[in-house]
């Protein structure tokens, strides 16, 4: 019983995570708001593309000024087969557009369901991968199945329901679908 023994080894008694609860729902927070926001931002940009107000030459703002222009040289000159002519070309035209633009959402609507469907089997993939570690340490430990703490694994799935959750809330009701498409299940 000397005072610099060696090689005694160490007895663990107990393991445990210690944690800022503040600081712990302040990243969730934070990583959660990040996430919502990157996510609207990244779905608003796409919108817009869609639009075709951003690069578009022929965007649907312009399409929709020149139908009002055709109509305001209806009024103007009613009889006049030109005028007629060029507000049906003008309706044809906006009505390809708008075509355009709904079948580009209905799209993109599809795509942002595929990627709901994407994080979803990641964050079950890793709960599943969770607890079959959970069953691993307390087979060989002899410590209950339940060690990691539910922190951590809030932790680890907080960038998947935070991305998942802004996309789910952004398109908050379904696009109709064109004609001759069968309606899908949305979000």
């Amino acid at each position: 019983t000397g005072l610099l023994q060696t090689g005694l080894g160490a007895d663990i008694s107990s393991i445990r995570q210690l944690r800022n609860r503040f600081f712990d729902a302040e990243y969730r927070t934070t990583s959660g708001t990040a996430g919502y926001y990157a996510a609207k931002y990244t779905t608003g940009q796409e919108v817009e593309n869609i639009l075709g107000e951003l690069e578009s030459s022929y965007a649907a703002q312009e399409v929709l000024g020149d139908v009002w222009e055709a109509l305001n040289e209806l009024t103007i000159y009613p009889e006049g087969i030109e005028t007629r002519g060029t507000f049906i070309e003008t309706c044809s035209t906006f009505l390809n557009k708008m075509k355009d633009i709904s079948s580009g959402l209905f799209e993109y609507q599809l795509n942002l369901n595929e990627q709901v469907k994407t994080y979803v089997n990641k964050i079950n993939d890793i709960v599943k991968n969770i607890d079959t570690l959970n069953d691993d340490i307390h087979k060989s430990t002899g410590l209950p199945s339940f060690v990691i703490c539910p922190n951590a694994i809030i932790s680890i799935l907080m960038p998947f329901a935070a991305s998942t959750y802004a996309i789910r809330s952004f398109i908050k009701s379904p696009i109709p679908p064109l004609a001759g498409q069968y309606s899908r299940n949305p979000l």
